[in-house]
């Protein structure tokens, strides 16, 4: 029996199986996305792989197989239009005119004569634009560019999955621009230990039919195949962009043990108020060693009460002085809890950053473990696109702690020295008691 093609593609799209679209690789995640005793998907997948493309292919499926609801979520608004929608037209050009949805610009959504839906949703400007009632499958297209994901995991994904055993949620994505991002230090975790859950990378050398010549172009391009962004855009590496990097110079070679004590000890700190964390360093000069030392940290949460933060302070750094990034309003709160805090000396932006990059270059600070946050900033912590800011982020806040360790160079007290002289009576002098002076108690005299 022969079949001609229009009439085998439409059997297919009959059956609800697309399969034949995509390349093998392709083909293989959307078997993984199938399998049902996954509720959690996690893929850290390479440019230029299709990635949006395969994710249109397995919602069209499961629309049509079956009366679901479906929640497609991209990082950008302005994707919708520039991505997401132009592939489900590409894969819906020869569906069967009783099979192909309806698209509902108005409400950014597909809908399926069966009564399934697939909504797509840009979640910088809709964030909460995944929720609804008996959800069938949440995907979420480029999810380490979603900048408010921590959020919208937490309070609109998870609780979709309440009483929803049979629900499943997709995350794919090439690795965002820091580790720190929720995708990386989050979901992709949770993937690869979860029972549950699935996690796979896929990087440019499993994009079948990507020949020798563009895929050399494409790492060239880039800076060429081991500079940092190519290992993260193509081979989906967990590293900071370091065109973005808040100190490329700081490494592990400057954590260490902080145990010195006859150091002037300050404290220097950023103020978040209502909006970001609020970072308070212990920073003292090392004469012997000519370095910078950071020994501790005390961080905040967004909207803490001044109250609360004179409080631990006072506790933990009792008759430390306190230099303050905070409103004059805030100084003056402080000073009548009994805390004085002092301006710091400012500076522009830019020069701080190079304050800060100097002193790591110059191996002029040595930071303790116990300042984790501070740590985790500087090694993960960005600068926005154009430089003149720090990126906020739901683990770093506005990168607080690195604002309050550049007050902290600034400011940090570098003439005085507690470590005791030696007497010269003990050290440098000896008794002399000769015949001839014996009516003198004692005389002394310098080596």
């Amino acid at each position: 029996m022969k079949i001609t093609k229009e009439a085998a593609i439409a059997a297919l799209w009959t059956r609800g199986e697309l399969s034949w679209k995509l390349r093998p690789e392709q083909r293989a995640l959307k078997v993984e996305l199938e399998r049902p005793e996954k509720q959690l998907v996690v893929g850290n997948i390479s440019r230029r792989w299709g990635k949006t493309y395969t994710l249109a292919v397995y919602s069209l499926e499961q629309a049509l197989r079956s009366k679901t609801k479906i929640r497609f979520g991209c990082a950008f608004a302005t994707d919708l239009e520039e991505f997401v929608v132009p592939a489900f037209a590409q894969l819906l050009e020869d569906a069967p005119d009783h099979l192909r949805p309806t698209y509902i610009r108005s409400r950014k959504t597909y809908t399926f004569a069966n009564g399934s839906e697939i909504k797509l949703v840009g979640l910088d400007k809709n964030p909460n634009g995944l929720r609804g009632n008996a959800i069938g499958i949440i995907v979420v297209d480029e999810a380490g560019y979603v900048s408010n994901l921590k959020h919208v995991y937490e309070s609109v994904i998870v609780p979709a999955t309440a009483k929803q055993a049979r629900i499943k949620v997709v995350f794919i994505s090439t690795p965002p621009e820091s580790p720190d991002h929720h995708f990386s230090s989050v979901l992709i975790p949770k993937a690869q230990t979860k029972e549950n859950a699935y996690y796979l990378c896929l990087t440019i050398d499993d994009i079948s039919d990507l020949l020798p010549a563009e895929r050399k172009r494409l790492l060239d391009e880039v800076g060429g195949e081991f500079c940092s962004t190519a290992q993260r855009e193509f081979f989906c590496r967990l590293l900071v962009d370091e065109t973005r990097s808040i100190c490329p110079q700081f490494s592990d070679r400057h954590i260490a043990s902080v145990t010195v004590d006859h150091v002037k000890w300050g404290l220097f700190g950023d103020a978040g108020g209502v909006r970001d964390k609020t970072a308070i360093l212990e920073v003292g000069w090392d004469h012997s060693t000519q370095r910078v030392l950071f020994r501790d940290e005390l961080i905040f949460n967004s909207g803490t009460p001044t109250a609360k933060i004179a409080q631990a302070i006072k506790f933990k750094f009792p008759g430390r002085t306190l230099v303050l990034d905070a409103s004059g309003q805030t100084l003056v709160d402080l000073s009548s809890l009994g805390l004085a805090a002092l301006p710091p000396q400012k500076d522009d932006f830019s020069a701080g950053l190079l304050l800060l990059a100097s002193a790591f270059h110059n191996d002029q600070v040595s930071i303790d473990p116990r300042c984790q946050l501070l740590i985790q900033t500087l090694a993960n912590g960005l600068l926005n696109r154009q430089r003149s800011d720090y990126e906020r982020s739901d683990a770093l806040g506005h990168c607080d702690s690195v604002a309050a360790a550049i007050y902290g160079l600034r400011g940090v007290d570098r003439l005085t020295d507690l470590k005791p002289k030696p007497r010269s009576e003990d050290v440098f002098t000896r008794q002399v008691d000769p015949p001839h002076i014996k009516g003198l108690k004692g005389l002394s005299y310098a080596r």
